[in-house]
């Protein structure tokens, strides 16, 4: 059952952005990963299911033409409530206001900012609700 993953490709999220990777073995209780830049990982079982999860996702955002725009940058999710910052950079609100609770900077370019106050991205989030009824009724969301 283990080794059912065994050649599977993987997305994993890192701060640098995402990588894809092949599950190439499994030696209990772990499944080593080699990334497409040569980089090796061992992974639990709990970071598998989480990955095959994450990888699934990027898959089906592929397959429905989803606009870049939509998916906030930090959470990699389609925004529910867009919102843009200073650094002109638009990030779903309930990410970005615990962020700039903590921080000062942006998330996107890590340079500070001038100020903490998000504006409603009022266009974008009636394009995504636009988008999301279109993609209900053809299925694909």
């Amino acid at each position: 059952m283990e080794r059912r993953w065994v050649h599977e490709r993987i997305v994993k999220p890192f701060p640098q952005g995402l990588f894809s990777g092949v599950i190439t073995a499994y030696e209990a209780p772990y499944w080593r990963v080699v990334y497409d830049d040569g980089d090796r990982e061992d992974i639990d079982l709990a970071e598998l299911k989480s990955l095959v999860t994450t990888t699934k996702w990027f898959a089906w955002l592929a397959e429905t033409d989803l606009p870049d725009a939509f998916v906030c940058p930090c959470t990699l999710e389609v925004m529910e409530d867009p919102v843009v910052l200073v650094d002109g950079h638009t990030y779903e609100r309930a990410f970005i206001v615990p962020w700039l609770a903590l921080h000062a900077t942006s998330p996107k370019t890590g340079l500070r900012v001038a100020s903490t106050v998000v504006v409603a991205n009022v266009a974008l989030k009636q394009m995504i609700v636009e988008w999301k009824e279109c993609a209900a009724g053809t299925g694909a969301a």
